[in-house]
């Protein structure tokens, strides 16, 4: 199955790595987010609705939630012909802030 990134999900990405960047002076942990993203995304391939449904946080359907390195959820949607992926959220921020 196709995987298919959101421009929310490029943005959400591109301030979680600018931030970390800045505070850390180093892209050493941008890279090890960088890692398990690439490496979550294969497990989501392999089995798409192998975790859970998001419920209450979003009008879009189905959305999926997986958890990376226990402090950033990657959002996603199983479709038809694809897989969505919808954004990557830093679970320390404000979650009432959260948009999908």
């Amino acid at each position: 199955m196709e995987v298919i990134f959101s421009k929310d999900f490029y943005i959400s990405v591109e301030e979680i790595y600018s931030f970390w960047e800045d505070y850390t002076k180093s892209t050493s942990y941008t890279k090890k987010i960088n890692t398990e993203i690439k490496r979550t995304i294969e497990v989501i391939k392999e089995n798409p609705n192998g975790f859970p449904l998001v419920k209450g946080r979003t009008k879009l359907k189905r959305v999926r939630a997986v958890s990376i390195l226990g402090v950033f959820s990657l959002f996603y949607q199983v479709r038809e012909q694809d897989i969505l992926i919808l954004l990557l959220w830093d679970n320390r921020r404000n979650s009432l802030s959260l948009k999908l």
